[in-house]
């Protein structure tokens, strides 16, 4: 009896077993959304102008204080906005504390970087130039820089049509907030939210209601399946390093101790290693994490198996035509370096 059950025990830990055929009841659906499509209507010249300005500046190194990184150094657009690094390397090699979070997708997000303290993209895009550890820049630096490009000035003109003096810090901002929010990237995911049935695998709606099942919606839904709300790493089994203490860093009040922004799931299967500290390089051993920690859950082998098939199924395609340099801005770009980002 001892040996059969042994044996029943064994055989469920098993991956993969025979297909699961499985469907997904509507209800489960009404807390998510699909990505949107792009704009319905075409740009007015300005908007247009300031996303063209924005994908330049992003791919230039011209905004780092020692003109040895640019924004794709750290979020390369066709590895989903992340360089896979554990931590990445800003201006003269400097890490930053925390894993980088991928620029994908962030339009709707309520706040942004790890600890949420910043609230619009213009200002976090300001903080990651000034940062010591990311682009190391100044203000000054940045507009002397970009002042002594006759391409780069009539690409502000243009951007900011209103203004006598167009190349700022501020527009500098604007304007790669404005590239920003239209980087998204849609995936099978989305087509199965808007009809197409057949988008997703039986094993894939399978894990889907298995991660519905396990309550890991309780804090990942919406267009992002995340990105929505604050979590305490360790809500139910404390975290094992609490070396970084979230929220608690920048408000020093008890409730927000290992505190984080719940990041979105959205091209999970290809932004590894996990976590704010990225010491995780296995999404099965982070979603293992994810139930013990914060749902006081251990997820049979099966179970992890179908959750990361469905979790394939949000990584979007890279949209090459809304991040690729056309022959002018590359020119504009490459002028004072002859060479591209590193």
């Amino acid at each position: 009896m001892a040996a059969a059950a042994a044996l029943a025990w064994a055989l469920s830990r098993m991956t993969p077993p025979q297909p699961t055929p499985a469907e997904i009841a509507p209800e489960r659906l009404e807390s998510f959304a699909p990505l949107p499509t792009g704009p319905t209507q075409p740009l007015d010249p300005t908007a247009a102008a300031q996303i063209r300005l924005g994908r330049m500046l992003f791919q230039d190194p011209r905004l780092s204080g020692h003109h040895d990184v640019a924004c794709t150094s750290c979020h390369p657009l066709d590895t989903w906005g992340v360089d896979r690094r554990k931590l990445s390397r800003g201006s003269e090699g400097r890490e930053p504390p925390r894993n980088t979070l991928s620029i994908y997708n962030i339009a709707g997000y309520f706040a942004f970087l790890w600890d949420g303290r910043q609230d619009s993209l213009v200002e976090q895009a300001k903080e990651v130039l000034l940062s010591r550890n990311a682009m190391a820049s100044t203000p000054e630096g940045i507009e002397a820089a970009l002042r002594s490009s006759e391409g780069y000035a009539r690409a502000f003109a243009l951007a900011f049509p209103e203004q006598r003096d167009a190349v700022t810090f501020h527009n500098v901002a604007q304007a790669l907030a404005a590239f920003e929010a239209t980087l998204f990237t849609r995936s099978r995911w989305d087509a199965f939210l808007e009809g197409e049935k057949t988008a997703l695998s039986g094993e894939e709606k399978a894990g889907f209601n298995a991660f519905v099942d396990t309550g890991c919606v309780s804090c990942h839904f919406g267009p992002d399946i995340g990105a929505t709300m604050y979590q305490k790493a360790g809500l139910v089994k404390p975290w094992p390093n609490t070396k970084d203490r979230g929220r608690y860093e920048i408000t020093r009040r008890g409730v927000d101790w290992m505190v984080f922004r719940v990041p979105s799931l959205r091209n999970v299967a290809q932004t590894g290693p996990y976590f704010h500290d990225g010491s995780v390089s296995s999404l099965e051993e982070a979603v293992r994490m994810m139930a013990r920690h914060q749902l006081g859950k251990e997820l049979r082998d099966r179970e992890v198996y179908l959750i990361v098939r469905w979790l394939g199924s949000l990584t979007g395609e890279i949209p090459r035509a809304d991040i690729e340099l056309d022959e002018a801005s590359r020119a504009i770009v490459t002028n004072a370096t002859g060479r591209a980002a590193p």
